[in-house]
């Protein structure tokens, strides 16, 4: 990770999958993802509980991201 990187930090509940820019990054929780400085796009999916959440983060070079959501399910 250079100094043009910061760290994204998810978990939420319950569980999901973790998509960054459209790609897959793993289920929560997810304490480490290296992203370059700038805007990314991240969405949570958990099909059980028909979830899908997306949001925007902006990632400081050198800086840590914490996202800790409870996630509606709709079942």
């Amino acid at each position: 990770m250079g100094p043009a990187h910061g760290i994204l930090q998810v978990n939420t509940q319950p569980w999901s999958q973790v998509f960054v820019d459209g790609q897959l990054m793993g289920n929560t929780p997810q304490m480490r993802i290296p992203l370059r400085a700038g805007r990314h796009r991240v969405t949570l999916v958990n099909d059980d509980f028909d979830v899908r959440e997306t949001f925007v983060v902006e990632i400081e070079p050198g800086g840590v991201v914490r996202k800790i959501l409870k996630l509606k399910a709709r079942k």
